[in-house]
């Protein structure tokens, strides 16, 4: 394939390039679910490769010049200013165009103010529309192709666009003409069409009439409103810190390229760049007037002494050095070093959009809306369980690799500013504090609810959260999905007497996904639900997420190690660890959990290889290093996996044995397992080294079945709750009970 689709999406500048090259008309500009223009290939292609040789982008063409050695700060006679979003230096650049027998194009609205489009001008009375700033992207259309055919009659074009659009037409005259003018602008990037006519509906909700869209109304001075006339003389106003601005100078409706700007530098593309002088002040006081003052810079020579022929035209016509004006602009106008940030809320912004409107959708995205909100025991302290804090961090982090926005919610009356270093250092969006009656505020701020892994749904951990690992703040109209749940140990099992509460909250979610069978086996046997067993997501995240996390230690382990992190560590467990690391010549270490009784395990592995007090980043480092690994704990055996260690995991009965058994059962690696730590080291010795190449595919098999069921959740469109009447009429002789109880 040698046509434009090769392109990444996320870097097509919609110039339209590509579609008035094309010898074949094979290819439309059309227009997508965000309102931008991409073109798309149809059948008549022929694979010339013209239209990428053509493409910006992809020939790498900037047509960037030198920094300019030539500045003027500018401002037309005031009349001619009021009618300008600025000094007027386009005005006065396409008045002398027009009056020396040549040609102006620029951007200008339809009728109804609906749409933006570059037009070529050859009449002084359809200059107006050339005229004041626009924040939305125009389309180009045919207009590269009339702007050639005007150059051909030998008579002088004066263009004007954003850097991308003057780049396309570089490209497309091959930069043969000495008659053409071209102008850039000072870009922070183009707002969405389609974002733009929601907010123009939004602002004429009784379908008036639009006499005139005026992004910047000079009325009460510089830059200070938006303004929309009537035909019947009435008008609506925003001020330049309202939704429509507020919007675009966050970044949030622009266009994917523009985060990624090339042309956002010093070096600019057209022969004169022209833009507000925000800040000119700084430089000299009496440069605002608060009417509009212009920057113009000189790019090329042919620029230079084209300004020079319009100067008259200008009652303040100041040349400065661009030492000075950089010097000024640089903190306000990013145009000039670098492209706008993405806002991390885009995404929430677009999807708002379309099913709430402009300023629901800004409102949102500004306050935060998120797609997923993850609920679970992820926060990091000094007591806090190893497996537990990086299985909801691995969670997002995959979650977030799918171009998702997530956060963490804060469990009840749990306050987010004793979050622990880790949380913090890896940048978790963390919900606000609520207590038990007032987490349905999450309601408000996130579209679908996640519960992580682990054993969130033993009764003991519900004892302390009530039902909040269940879900029963969250509205019904808000998709709800269980990834790799755990119901822990069943001899603790949820009462008999609370079964019809749990089945109606477990009812009401979208998908739900088990950690172990036995959780898949239990939820259908006791609730009638169907589930599907998955893996930990620790297993979701790519190898670098963990290397990364491991570079971050600051441990330096030089000699091979045994690694041992115990849940329950026994001084026999100790004295067998230690006789296998010396009967291997190996060095020991060893990290005990840290969830209860931390000061009486780490009492037992002191003279063990203690790890005191390690980090998170310290576990996961021990386990990238470690020569082999032995440990009791699930989360362990997972990570030994992940790295692709020799280990042996001790199956620890006590906290729940089928979570080990259905993931060696699931990898082929049930010879890993141990019932008894002097298993170790009876003769003869066990062949210690684990060869993956075996069971490498039944690895990668388990890890992509968990990713597509976790995707297909995430994606699918959120379903009407379906509860059966059985389920509803005992729920609701329940809550009797409970409310009789409480009396």
């Amino acid at each position: 394939m040698r046509n434009v689709d090769i392109l990444s999406k996320e870097y097509c500048t919609g110039c339209g390039l590509c579609a008035n090259c094309c010898p074949h008309n094979a290819i439309e500009m059309i227009s997508n679910e965000d309102g931008f223009l991409m073109p798309h290939i149809n059948n008549n292609c022929v694979n010339c490769g013209l239209c990428a040789s053509k493409c910006p982008i992809l020939s790498q063409k900037s047509g960037k010049k030198p920094v300019a050695d030539i500045c003027y700060a500018v401002q037309c006679r005031d009349e001619d200013r009021f009618e300008c979003s600025s000094g007027g230096a386009f005005k006065a650049f396409a008045n002398y165009a027009l009056k020396n027998g040549g040609a102006v194009c620029g951007a200008t609205f339809n009728k109804d103010f609906t749409r933006l489009s570059h037009k070529l001008v050859k009449k002084s009375k359809e200059l107006d529309g050339l005229f004041k700033s626009k924040y939305l992207q125009s389309e180009m259309g045919d207009v590269y192709k009339e702007i050639k055919d005007f150059l051909n009659t030998g008579k002088f074009l004066v263009f004007s666009g954003c850097p991308c659009q003057v780049a396309a037409l570089q490209q497309y005259v091959n930069y043969e003409y000495t008659n053409l003018i071209t102008i850039d602008i000072l870009c922070h990037g183009v707002p969405s069409p389609v974002a733009y006519r929601y907010f123009l509906n939004e602002k004429n909700p009784k379908k008036k009439l639009i006499k005139k869209v005026d992004f910047r109304d000079k009325k009460y001075g510089w830059g200070k409103n938006l303004t929309i006339e009537f035909s019947d003389g009435t008008e609506t106003r925003e001020p330049y810190n309202g939704t429509y601005f507020s919007a675009f100078l966050s970044g949030l409706n622009m266009r994917e390229c523009c985060y990624n700007c090339q042309w956002a530098s010093k070096n600019r593309v057209g022969d004169i760049t022209i833009g507000d002088f925000w800040g000119c002040a700084d430089y000299r006081k009496e440069l605002n007037d608060n009417k509009g003052t212009s920057l113009v810079l000189c790019n090329t020579k042919i620029g230079a002494e084209f300004v020079q022929k319009c100067k008259n035209d200008f009652k303040l016509f100041e040349q400065m050095a661009f030492s000075d004006v950089y010097k000024v602009s640089e903190k306000i106008n990013w145009a000039f070093h670098t492209p706008t940030p993405k806002n991390r809320f885009r995404k929430c912004f677009f999807k708002h959009l379309k099913e709430d409107g402009f300023y629901n959708a800004t409102r949102y995205a500004q306050r935060q809306i998120l797609d997923v909100g993850i609920v679970g025991w992820w926060i990091q302290n000094n007591r806090s369980n190893y497996g537990s804090t990086l299985t909801d961090y691995a969670l997002g982090r995959y979650i977030e690799s799918l171009g998702l926005s997530v956060a963490y919610i804060s469990p009840p009356n749990f306050n987010r500013d004793y979050a622990g270093e880790f949380n913090k250092r890896y940048g978790y969006r963390m919900t606000a504090q609520y207590d038990y009656g007032s987490m349905i505020e999450n309601n408000k701020y996130i579209d679908t609810f996640v519960v992580a892994s682990d054993v969130l749904w033993f009764y003991d951990a519900m004892i302390q959260t009530g039902y909040t690992f269940m879900l029963d703040f969250v509205d019904d109209n808000k998709k709800k999905i269980a990834y790799a749940a755990s119901f822990g140990k069943i001899d603790k099992f949820i009462p008999e007497e609370e079964h019809p509460k749990v089945k109606y909250l477990l009812s009401r979610f979208d998908g739900i996904s088990m950690r172990e069978q036995q959780g898949v086996d239990v939820l259908k046997d006791k609730f009638d639900l169907s589930s599907t067993r998955v893996l930990d997501p620790v297993f979701l995240c790519d190898l670098e997420c963990w290397n990364e996390i491991a570079r971050n230690s600051n441990m330096e382990i030089k000699e091979n190690f045994v690694f041992a992190y115990l849940m329950d560590p026994t001084p026999e467990k100790a004295m067998e660890l230690q006789t296998f690391a010396d009967r291997h010549n190996w060095k020991l270490v060893t990290i005990p959990d840290r969830q209860n009784n931390y000061q009486d395990k780490a009492k037992i592995l002191a003279k063990y290889g203690l790890l005191a007090n390690a980090s998170l980043e310290d576990f996961i480092y021990c386990f990238k290093h470690a020569k082999f690994v032995i440990t009791d704990s699930f989360h362990g055996m997972c990570f030994s996996i992940i790295f692709r260690k020799s280990f042996y995991a001790l199956v620890n009965r006590a906290r729940g044995a089928s979570r080990f058994e259905d993931l060696a059962e699931n990898f082929r690696l049930k010879h890993r397992l141990l019932e008894n730590m002097s298993e170790l080291n009876v003769k003869p010795y066990k062949n210690d080294n684990l060869d993956y190449f075996e069971v490498e595919k039944y690895i990668l098999s388990e890890i992509s079945k968990s990713k597509e069921w976790l995707v297909g959740q995430l994606s699918s469109e959120k379903k009407p709750i379906k509860i059966k009447e059985s389920t509803l009429i005992d729920y609701k002789l329940y809550v009797l009970q409970q409310q009789l109880k409480n009396k």
